[in-house]
């Protein structure tokens, strides 16, 4: 009699392989190739008895599969173990080998919907944001997943593609910390759905939670992954460039999920204008865009104890480079945190940068510009040609002054373009 088909699944990093006929389900997990073949760890169940064996099994070696049918043979001899056995192992072997096949190349309109975040956090690419430790990288995190899953701007200026499920990994903190700040969040908002923000303490690095992990993101359709954060997702070296390329690799995997991967920056780096991810160059290189996080804290004046996060985007292959954003954050003496729009904190932007935001205001001549951004006019001048050849700003008239008539420059832009915050 011909037993039917049996049928292949994927599902994580695990291979399911179904017979029907005979009410069984063969479970290939942790599969590795060695030199001597393609070896798993295979489960067998029954629906009936339940979990019949379990074994590391080379799915090449006629031994090894010898010795699985006669176990299995002495639990349930009716089934055809060799055909099951034999058959299965080549299945699975054909999937994991096959690989992803080439596909046509073909022109596409970009969508503005293959954003999270627009113009800064793209759909199913991986994004680093890095700052110094205390920076409220952990806190920001939190709060863009929020902003997705509820589908609102939790009264602050967030543009955030919707969001069914999140995964944090969390090597650093507790449960307990970024339950806190969940609470405050959403305390005079909503409570999100349950189930919507699921948490994961991470122990060892991503090396070796990879398969879990993959198969959580399938199980629960997760799709957004927050890495919190990536020196201890490396493990040893976490500076070398080997580190950088394996668990950004790793996290290229979780290719239905979009992943924002929370990193921070050396001592050096730190006091530099602008700054880099901790790790190797590749960090920066793999990542398909990268915003700095710099934290000043309110200390005086109507709301001390508020802090403002500053955002500069400093790396982006998927478009523009966006200019610099802020978000405060406002904490109560109840616990509540409420999120609104804030000024950036400009001074470590780059010169052109400035430039514009000090043109926001007006129009300004080269000694105006010199001294309100505190860099000399002959750099001002120069960076003022070459914007004008981008567009960016225009000759406006002349003013007479004590040296005779300055230029007037002002914004090329009679808008000024919102930021995606």
């Amino acid at each position: 009699v011909r037993v039917a088909d049996p049928q292949i699944q994927q599902i994580g990093d695990s291979w399911w392989v179904v017979w029907p006929a005979y009410g069984l389900t063969l479970e290939f997990d942790h599969l590795r190739e060695h030199g001597d073949g393609l070896s798993a760890e295979v489960s067998v169940v029954s629906e009936v008895t339940g979990e019949l064996h379990w074994a590391r099994l080379n799915l090449a070696a006629t031994q090894g599969r010898a010795q699985l049918v006669k176990a299995l043979t002495e639990r349930e001899a009716r089934i055809e173990w060799p055909t099951v056995i034999a058959r299965s192992a080549r299945m699975v072997a054909r999937a994991v080998r096959a690989g992803t096949p080439a596909q046509p190349l073909v022109p596409v309109e970009p969508d503005a919907s293959r954003w999270l975040v627009p113009g800064l956090i793209p759909l199913h690419d991986s994004t680093v944001i890095f700052g110094d430790g205390g920076a409220g990288k952990s806190l920001l995190a939190l709060s863009l997943s929020l902003s997705g899953v509820l589908g609102h701007a939790l009264g602050g200026p967030w543009r955030v593609a919707p969001v069914s499920k999140v995964l944090y990994l969390d090597w650093e903190a507790q449960q307990n910390d970024h339950a806190g700040r969940l609470w405050g969040l959403t305390r005079a908002l909503e409570t999100p759905p349950d189930g919507a923000i699921l948490y994961r303490p991470m122990l060892r690095p991503l090396e070796d939670e990879i398969t879990s992990v993959r198969a959580e993101c399938d199980r629960y359709g997760v799709d957004l992954v927050i890495c919190d954060s990536f020196g201890p997702a490396c493990g040893p070296e976490p500076e070398s460039n080997d580190a950088a390329v394996r668990t950004l690799g790793l996290l290229r995997t979780l290719t239905k999920a979009t992943r924002v991967v929370l990193a921070h920056i050396s001592k050096a780096s730190a006091e530099q204008r602008i700054a880099r991810p901790f790790g190797g160059v590749y960090v920066q290189n793999l990542a398909r865009s990268t915003i700095e996080v710099r934290r000043s804290d309110h200390e005086d004046g109507e709301h001390p104890g508020d802090t403002t996060l500053t955002l500069s985007h400093r790396k982006s292959n998927n478009g523009p480079i966006q200019k610099p954003s802020a978000l405060r954050f406002a904490f109560s003496d109840t616990g509540v945190i409420t999120v609104s729009r804030a000024e950036p904190d400009t001074s470590r932007a780059s010169i052109p940068t400035r430039i514009l935001e000090a043109l926001a205001s007006g129009a300004k001549t080269v000694p105006e510009l010199a001294e309100e951004i505190a860099v000399g006019a002959d750099i001002v001048r120069v960076k003022l040609n070459e914007m004008e050849k981008r567009t960016n700003v225009v000759r406006i008239g002349t003013v007479s002054g004590t040296r005779g008539n300055k230029t007037l420059w002002g914004r090329a832009d009679t808008k000024r373009t919102e930021p995606p915050f």
